[in-house]
């Protein structure tokens, strides 16, 4: 019975859809809104602006005025360091004139200064005290010599060594050295101990090849020992042992 009932409203169905339902739309959301506006009505994001501050609190502003903040001075003793650093940066700003720059006494780079303190490690132990080298180097680095031997007195560069052969990270020994004596003394003392480090490792390969070639004579020895002996090696050892007795 359940099954007659379903063919039954299957033939009632429509067969056709109706053209009404095909109909496009006449209206878009852009013209909708534009309809909502020229209806009268007011949208939530165009409402007025309401004045939320609290007029007293306005009125007390008001009269109090712009807020004046008094510049402040820091006092500083005339033996500051800081003090002195500030003044000479703000001459050397002021002073626009690159000509009166370069007229600075003793002005240099870094480079000249590091090449002034390498050529000291190319001096002979005690030419920094003779007054005719310190003037040879003032002329050729334009320092005058007073700025020379406080340089050479205060200041040095490191002396790089070369690495033990031994040293699988390759890391290099500095000196500071002062004169040309000193620098070689510590290169040749460098050079000497990688030169008994490789001497060493030479002989203990040796040794080493020597005690293999030893265990391996003994083997072949004992190898040999452990041969069975033929007929006329037996008649040979007993007429020795004969004669031994």
């Amino acid at each position: 019975m359940g099954a007659q009932a379903s063919k039954e409203v299957a033939r009632r169905l429509p067969k056709q859809v109706k053209n009404d339902n095909l109909s496009k739309p006449t209206s878009s959301p852009s013209s909708i809104q534009d309809d909502y506006r020229q209806s009268g009505k007011v949208s939530l994001s165009e409402e007025p602006e309401v004045e939320e501050r609290d007029p007293e609190l306005h009125r007390k502003l008001a009269e109090l005025g712009p807020v004046k903040i008094e510049p402040t001075y820091t006092r500083m003793r005339t033996s500051d360091n800081m003090l002195h650093i500030m003044r000479e940066r703000q001459r050397i700003e002021e002073d626009e004139d690159l000509g009166r720059l370069s007229q600075v006494p003793n002005r240099t780079t870094i480079d000249v200064i590091f090449s002034a303190l390498e050529q000291r490690k190319r001096l002979a132990p005690g030419d920094l005290d003779n007054d005719k080298v310190l003037k040879g180097l003032s002329r050729d680095y334009e320092l005058d010599v007073p700025t020379l031997k406080t340089l050479y007195k205060y200041f040095n560069t490191i002396t790089v060594l070369p690495a033990r052969v031994d040293d699988e990270k390759n890391r290099k020994h500095g000196i500071w050295a002062e004169n040309r004596q000193e620098w070689q003394q510590a290169m040749d003392a460098a050079i000497a101990r990688n030169e008994e480090i490789k001497k060493k490792s030479q002989e203990k390969k040796l040794t080493t090849e020597q005690k293999q070639e030893q265990q391996f004579e003994t083997t072949k020895t004992d190898k040999k020992s452990e041969r069975p002996l033929t007929e006329e090696e037996k008649r040979e050892k007993r007429l020795q042992d004969l004669f031994e007795d």
